[in-house]
């Protein structure tokens, strides 16, 4: 399939396989199995072809060749006679054709001398093409042939260019060809923007942020591979897990694992060894993973002989499925490959694999050095398939404490010794830590199936701990999307209990709007709710511009802050869910990183339950807002007709009608389409402060740009009264801002560009630089630092607005300065990790690319932020600058 499409990359593989036409040569293109060879030499053929050369083109995985042809003369013979209009039908080069296959016959190889008369005969053959011109003979797959070094000589020797393909993976044949020619060229994986390419080829529309990143995670060591890229995405496509959304890529269900096709090489090379290779991947994938020393106890619980399992070793690490560090530890380094042999076996047979290496661990009187962590990890992964032991409880809890490497395996460590302790004090506790754990770590889907298999344990509650457990219920499915289950409520609510947090869920699932202190009352630890939320409402109060961004974000149905306020370092934002991914809207238009606040958009289009209409309107409308800043007028306006005309959120779909209408230059409809949707829907109860405020600004800026004075004065007059009748902290903002923007009030100015920086929203506080370089006279400084800004977010229409306004005010427009939203997947993580204050080995580590080509990337960075040092690239508009945290 990659042949057919475009050639992406490999530039300086091409270059490096240039030919003059005349001297002749030996050469190999050389990668692994999906690196795109064949597309090599396709391309190859193309240029050499359109530079004059006769090309000549033979393929040695054709399985229609006659099987004692070890050195493949019948298929070049073909490809001659294919191609003998190029050599003007020469009678003698007939005549030589014609005498080659009279020889090439099977007896030709049962003899030394027969097999020299047909390579003879093969010389002449070419010697006699040569008179007429140099050709070039590309085979792919070349290692495939017996003897590819002695099929290949007489063409070279004849004086044509020979170009053979063929796998690194250490055969003889592919060694003994690399040895004895004149030009190896390598094909290395393939950076991220290379595979975004090939991604966007094969499928015919570009891939989302987050199809990009969970194929890089799923495919390990293969990520650059891209072969194995179309072929997963080609397996994607026939299950249905991939669908457009507004012209990208997207896929249903992000934490279903990704699986290798059945019939990538390294599946089959599995299966090779049956059950044998596939428990070895599975034990290697799991948390707790096996040293080369378990491989005894992995024969003896299995039946399989220790041999077996150490060829099937040998030949998994040789071919990459499986790695194995200086110390032992044997890991999977493509989780996509897991996730195929999972799929194959089942969840059954791996529970089981699991409970039998428990067993035989704990039967076994010689103990390694890592025993404990062994046998700790193979229970949890077991799970219920193996019977409750509370004599384990005790290891389980001190292998959590001193061994997991990870919050993840802490957790699952904890959920066995849970289930091993049965009903007692012992369990109240662990069952309290593992709840608190899911919240930190903001896995409410793990969370609710926790709490429905702690209440289908059955026993009594206190009243109290039936309080916590709905709290605890109510917070997961609020975060998941999904009503609680009736059956908690009957289990739970019948002792009498009646929470907060139950109710909360209920309206919220209603469409209610929702307030802090009510978030607070319902969902905070239980000592706050004693004091009857006293506790986070004083906290809130004592900032009024913090509580007036808390109501603002409830108003919006963005829970996030209102929850991190209420439970502090006890929460975390989840990963998935339509909380999480509305909140990632909304907090990446915020912060400028709008390829992911996009990303999310598209991810919300595909949950099924719990994301309201307030919600849907509120991504799609921002996200047609980020699209028209960054000159997609299609996809913005997409994402403005999906949004329904019922009278959801009216004023902040005005605001970005109005937006769009100004980016195409239609200043007078926009201001019509503006004012009148203000007029009508201002004083509705679906107007809430947030939209009044920005549609405000929006119209006081579009005023100015026409030079409507009564306009302006119109719009400055209905901030000063709404701000007077409501008196929010947005409002204050949007009445400086007007001010500043109209009367080229400085203390305005000042004012709200001080209160949008404080908020740390950028494309907001671009517009603000602007009003200050236009109320202070001092406009190098703002104008500067709004540039900054829209080159950062990728705002291409903000760019060239503010480059507008520095011509108008005799500026030099800087030089074009790298931004995040010109790094590849892997440099924005790197320069993340450099930020975070990793080492470049740490950093090799957690990309699991080598030391050597964190380097690189590190040299390439430098050069594109303009600095020399990690510290210079924290500080450059590469690492975000000041303020760029998860807010």
């Amino acid at each position: 399939m990659l042949q057919r499409l475009e050639l992406v990359g490999r530039s300086a593989q091409l270059d490096a396989l240039r030919w003059d036409g005349h001297s002749p040569a030996l050469r190999v293109v050389r990668g692994a199995s999906g690196s795109g060879r064949s597309a090599v030499l396709g391309q190859l053929a193309r240029n050499l072809a359109e530079s004059g050369t006769v090309v000549l083109q033979v393929r040695c995985d054709d399985d229609s060749r006659p099987v004692w042809d070890a050195y493949r003369i019948t298929t070049v013979m073909d490809a001659v006679r294919s191609n003998l209009d190029a050599f003007g039908n020469d009678a003698t080069i007939i005549d030589s054709l014609d005498s080659l296959r009279r020889v090439c016959t099977p007896g030709a190889y049962a003899s030394s001398w027969r097999r020299h008369v047909m390579l003879s005969s093969l010389s002449s053959l070419f010697a006699l093409i040569r008179r007429r011109g140099a050709v070039a003979l590309l085979v792919d797959d070349a290692d495939r042939m017996d003897h590819p070094v002695i099929g290949l000589a007489p063409v070279v020797g004849a004086g044509h260019l020979v170009v053979a393909s063929c796998a690194d993976s250490g055969s003889v044949s592919a060694a003994d060809l690399c040895s004895r020619v004149d030009q190896v060229v390598d094909l290395p994986p393939m950076s991220d923007d290379e595979i975004e390419a090939v991604l966007g080829q094969a499928a015919g529309a570009p891939a989302d942020l987050s199809v990009r990143r969970r194929l890089r995670d799923a495919l390990g060591s293969l990520c650059g591979n891209p072969g194995t890229v179309v072929a997963v995405l080609g397996d994607l496509r026939r299950r249905r897990r991939l669908v457009q959304v507004r012209g990208q890529l997207v896929l249903r269900d992000l934490l279903e694992p990704v699986a290798l096709p059945a019939e990538h090489e390294l599946c089959n090379l599995v299966e090779l060894f049956a059950e044998a290779g596939r428990d070895l991947v599975l034990l290697a994938a799991a948390e707790v993973g096996f040293c080369l020393d378990d491989l005894p106890a992995i024969a003896e619980c299995t039946g399989r002989s220790v041999v077996a399992y150490g060829h099937a070793m040998d030949v998994l690490v040789l071919a990459g499925a499986l790695s194995c560090d200086p110390a032992g530890l044997v890991t999977c380094p493509v989780p996509a490959l897991v996730a195929a042999v999972a799929e194959k076996t089942g969840a059954d047979h791996i529970l089981l694999l699991h409970r039998s290496m428990a067993e035989q661990l704990l039967e076994d009187e010689w103990r390694t050095p890592h025993w404990s962590r062994a046998v700790a990890g193979h229970v949890a992964a077991a799970g219920r398939a193996m019977r409750a032991r509370p004599d384990l409880v005790p290891l389980l809890l001190e292998e959590a404490a001193r061994n997991a490497a990870t919050e993840h395996a802490r957790l699952a460590i904890r959920r066995a010794a849970w289930w091993h302790a049965g009903r007692g004090p012992a369990e109240v506790r662990l069952r309290q830590e593992i709840c608190g754990s899911l919240v930190r770590v903001g896995d409410h889907r793990q969370l609710a199936a926790f709490v429905d298999e702690v209440v289908a344990e059955g026993g009594s509650f206190e009243q109290d701990e039936a309080v916590e457990l709905m709290r605890l219920a109510a917070l997961a499915h609020v975060h998941t999307g999904q009503s609680v289950p009736t059956r908690l409520r009957t289990a739970l609510v019948e002792t009498g209990a009646a929470p907060a947090s139950l109710a909360f869920a209920d309206r919220w699932f209603a469409g209610h709007d929702a307030d802090p202190v009510d978030v607070a009352l319902s969902f905070a630890p239980a000592g706050d709710r004693d004091s009857g939320g006293i506790a986070p409402q004083t906290t809130w109060t004592a900032n009024a511009s913090t509580a007036d961004d808390m109501r603002a974000a409830c108003a919006q149905r963005d829970l996030v802050p209102a929850l991190r306020a209420a439970l502090g370092g006890e929460y975390a934002v989840p990963g998935e869910g339509p909380v999480a991914l509305y909140h990632r809207v909304l907090n990446g238009y915020d912060r400028g990183d709008w390829e992911r606040a996009l990303s999310a958009a598209r991810q919300l289009e595909l949950v099924e339950s719990g994301a309201d209409s307030v919600m849907m309107c509120g991504a799609r409308l921002l996200a047609a807002e980020m699209c028209g800043w960054k000159g997609a007028d299609r996809q913005a306006r997409s994402w403005v007709e999906a949004v329904p005309q019922d009278g959801t959120r009216p004023l902040f779909r005005a605001w970005v009608r109005v937006g769009l209408l100004d980016h195409t230059g239609d200043d007078e409809e926009a201001w019509q389409v503006g004012w009148s949707a203000y007029e009508r829907w201002a004083g509705d109860e679906a107007a809430t402060e947030v939209d009044a405020a920005r549609l405000l600004r929006r119209l006081a800026t579009l005023s100015v740009g026409t030079g409507g004075t009564r306009e302006g004065r119109d719009v400055l007059a209905e901030a000063a009264r709404r701000y007077t009748a409501h008196r929010s902290t947005e409002l204050l903002t949007a009445l400086h801002f007007i001010r500043g923007l109209l009367e080229r009030s400085v203390p305005s100015a000042q004012a709200a560009e001080q209160m949008i920086r404080g908020r740390g929203s950028r494309v907001e506080l671009a517009l603000a630089c602007q009003v200050m370089a236009r109320a202070t006279g001092e406009p190098r400084p703002w104008l500067d630092e709004a540039y900054e800004i829209a080159e950062l977010i990728g705002a291409t229409r903000l760019s060239a607005m503010t480059r507008r306004v520095m011509g108008d005010n005799g500026m030099v427009v800087p030089a074009r300065r790298a931004s995040r939203s010109h790094l590849s997947d892997t440099e924005l993580q790197m320069v993340d990790l450099v930020r975070a204050g990793r080492t470049n080995r740490q950093i090799a580590s957690e990309l699991r690319i080598s030391v050597k080509t964190v380097e690189k990337h590190l040299t390439k960075l430098f050069a594109k932020a303009g600095c020399r040092t990690r510290y210079g690239l924290v500080a450059s508009s590469l690492a975000g600058g000041p303020g760029f945290g998860e807010q």
